[in-house]
């Protein structure tokens, strides 16, 4: 592989849209709600980023077996020439920020399904108490003993 100072700068740079990604996934789990969907835009917008860079990646690895298992990590570092040793331990850093990334998520999933339960919860007492409009046309003429579909002043049919 010729362009490995190449290949290793990608790798740092995808490693820095990671720490940015991990970064605003920290904010999902305590931002307003309403700002939700702005991190989420935010963190799509990164994706692609890390996406056109890892392809570049791929591309400068081309069909060198031995430098693309450097890149993922799936051989064992003693069996690199030291000039691939470099791509092992860069995927490394960044295998570290893809974990923590994955443990995030996981809370920020159960934040996003709370919220959820929440709003739902909400959404069910605003419309079955009292105060509620829908509430006010069922219970209206179920509580006079009235004939809610025909006034009473008209004839019935």
């Amino acid at each position: 592989m010729q362009n490995i100072s190449e290949t290793c700068d990608l790798i740092k740079n995808v490693t820095e849209l990671l720490d940015e990604y991990e970064g605003i996934t920290r904010c999902l789990l305590e931002c307003d709600i309403d700002d939700i969907t702005s991190y989420v835009e935010k963190r799509q917008h990164i994706v692609e980023k890390i996406d056109i860079v890892t392809k570049r990646i791929y591309e400068n690895i081309g069909d060198d077996q031995l430098a693309m298992d450097a890149f993922r990590n799936i051989c064992s570092i003693s069996e690199l020439p030291d000039e691939l040793k470099e791509i092992f331990e860069l995927r490394q850093e960044m295998n570290m920020h893809l974990w923590h990334i994955q443990e995030i998520e996981i809370q920020v999933t159960d934040r996003i399904r709370i919220e959820k339960e929440n709003l739902l919860k909400k959404i069910k007492s605003n419309n079955s108490g009292q105060n509620a409009k829908a509430a006010k046309y069922v219970n209206g003429g179920l509580n006079t003993g009235q004939n809610v579909f025909f006034p009473e002043n008209k004839k019935l049919i």
